[in-house]
């Protein structure tokens, strides 16, 4: 059997890494906050337009609407992608906020956001400031996979599987390190450089990849696969979840299954 992750367990620790998405698509906003730093990059489009922190993902967002998809079905291709390129930005392991106008009707909102898991306490850090920040008690139950599912559910008009597809590739076949991503690895370097997981993904020969660097993530491509194939229950109900808890309780984390499947 493969060993689907939706990331490496050790990127709990680098935790960074994994902040949700900032999306702009046309009336839609998937909001979080991201690290300051300014980029220059563009897509040019007509009869419509799409805006995400990584030109590579506003493309695929922007040939889904050309397919005739929806903002829904965009703002899924897009954080997903975003996901995999820009992993600082946008993650599984995070969450979402959504706030959809229909065409002709009313607006929805959707908190997405990630919640306390059930055993959390309100003395759980025991004054250590530090393990709200990184390691496995800072670890949030994710919501970002529901949230885009249900929204697509709702709203979407494309196959969801065409949607995940485009996230599913670039992890697979491989993607070039950004600048804005080599900034975020260079500010969690010591926690990749000392993960076996982290390091695998990000080092080479004991130094992070440089930018232009051709990275895969076949972990990721996997759990895409399957989040593709049988949509978020392969997150919250599938093997996905069950390793993803294994590995947080192994690292000293609360979340259980209950959590994921509440």
């Amino acid at each position: 059997m493969i060993r689907c992750l939706l990331f490496d367990p050790s990127l709990i620790v680098a935790r960074a890494l994994i902040r949700s998405a900032t999306i702009v698509l046309l009336l839609i906003a998937f909001l979080k906050n991201a690290a300051a730093h300014k980029r220059q990059q563009s897509t040019v489009a007509y009869h419509g337009a799409v805006a995400t922190d990584d030109g590579r993902c506003s493309k695929i967002a922007m040939k889904v609407l050309q397919k005739g998809g929806n903002a829904i079905d965009a703002s899924v291709a897009a954080a997903l992608c975003l996901g995999v390129v820009s992993p600082a930005s946008s993650g599984l392991g995070g969450g979402s906020f959504a706030v959809v106008k229909i065409a002709g009707g009313k607006e929805v909102a959707y908190d997405s956001r990630e919640v306390a898991p059930l055993r959390a306490t309100e003395n759980m850090y025991d004054g250590n400031q530090d393990l709200k920040k990184k390691g496995a008690l800072s670890v949030a139950v994710p919501g970002e996979v529901a949230g885009l599912f249900t929204a697509w559910t709702q709203h979407g008009k494309l196959p969801w599987k065409k949607l995940v597809n485009p996230a599913r590739k670039l992890a697979a076949k491989g993607f070039k390190i950004s600048k804005y991503l080599y900034m975020q690895m260079n500010a969690t370097s010591d926690d990749i450089l000392a993960d076996k997981g982290l390091s695998e993904l990000f080092v080479s020969n004991g130094e992070l990849k440089k930018p232009g660097t051709m990275i895969r993530n076949p972990k990721l491509a996997c759990t895409l696969k399957q989040i593709g194939k049988y949509g978020s229950k392969a997150f919250y109900n599938g093997t996905v979840g069950e390793y993803l808890v294994r590995d947080i309780q192994k690292s000293g984390g609360i979340i259980n299954l209950k959590d994921l499947q509440s």
